[in-house]
């Protein structure tokens, strides 16, 4: 693959992540609201975290070294076990 395409490949996968989570953080966001989750505030911080983040890897992308997407799949790893074993399986009950 050429560093052109690898960087925009790269770009895309990281706009398509910053749509995805906002659809998905805005409805767990109104579950939230709508059912009076107690934790909600602490919960609703790990969000801006992660929107953060993605932040920062779109800022990445134009000086990308290859490292880039191995550390965006590192934290997405760990992000998604992490944060939904633990974080979004409190919620559940409700």
């Amino acid at each position: 693959m050429e560093k052109g395409n690898y960087k925009e490949l790269t770009a895309k996968i990281v706009d398509d992540l910053a749509v995805y989570v906002d659809k998905h953080f805005k409805y767990e966001e109104d579950y939230f609201r709508e059912f009076g989750y107690e934790e909600s505030m602490s919960h609703l911080a790990l969000h801006e975290i992660f929107r953060d983040r993605v932040t920062e890897f779109k800022a990445q992308v134009p000086f990308m070294e290859t490292t880039l997407p191995l550390k965006m799949m590192k934290f997405l790893r760990e992000w998604f076990v992490g944060h939904i074993i633990t974080e979004d399986k409190k919620y559940v009950k409700l």
